[in-house]
């Protein structure tokens, strides 16, 4: 008996057999990155305090621009949120819970071990924690008072991803206030916030 196949059903096999091959093949995993449509994606944010409360903010992204579906599967990889589980669970006894008498750069080399994939990593922290916060807010000759209600953090240390991750590791220390232009070469603990750089905030 001879067995015949339609027009139809012949692109039906077709397709099944395509399906099949790439499969076996792993044309599916090259397809999860096929897309013009990347963008880097936040993959977590966590505070970290020791026991006194004080600490810091983290936040971490997708090292690279990623398709919507790369991002999904990053998200599936459980070793990544252990890494960090094991960091949040380890920072207070590791700087003996006075995190807010530690160097923030000295916090993140610290922190950078626990970036164990290369699709994720730290880009950015912030100081954390009411007494720690209240140390960027100290008036002082050259930066006076000033009442910011619409910007509560506005002026606490923080680093940007060329600073966790500099372009050149030789480069000097750079400490970032938040949403002030003012930069210094150390830890200033005091004001930095100017009447410029709320108005601007606030717009």
């Amino acid at each position: 008996m001879v067995l015949l196949v339609g027009g139809t059903t012949s692109f039906i096999l077709l397709i099944a057999a395509i399906g099949l091959c790439r499969s076996c093949m792993g044309l599916d995993e090259i397809d999860i990155d096929n897309s013009y449509m990347v963008k880097r994606y936040q993959f977590d944010r966590a505070y970290i305090e020791d026991s006194t409360g004080n600490g810091y903010e983290l936040l971490w992204y997708t090292t690279d621009y990623v398709t919507v579906k790369r991002y999904k599967e990053i998200l599936t990889r459980q070793q990544i949120w252990d890494s960090y589980q094991r960091l949040e669970a380890e920072a207070g006894d590791h700087f003996n819970h006075r995190l807010i008498d530690t160097d923030i750069y000295d916090f993140v080399e610290w922190a950078k071990q626990f970036d164990i994939d290369p699709d994720v990593r730290l880009t950015n922290i912030w100081v954390y924690g009411t007494e720690y916060k209240r140390l960027y807010r100290q008036p002082t000759e050259h930066f006076p008072e000033i009442a910011t209600p619409f910007a509560y953090d506005i002026g606490i240390l923080y680093l940007e991803e060329n600073d966790v991750y500099p372009y050149n590791p030789e480069d000097d220390r750079k400490y970032r206030y938040w949403q002030c232009r003012t930069t210094s070469s150390s830890d200033e603990r005091f004001n930095h916030v100017t009447q410029e750089d709320y108005s601007r905030v606030k717009k």
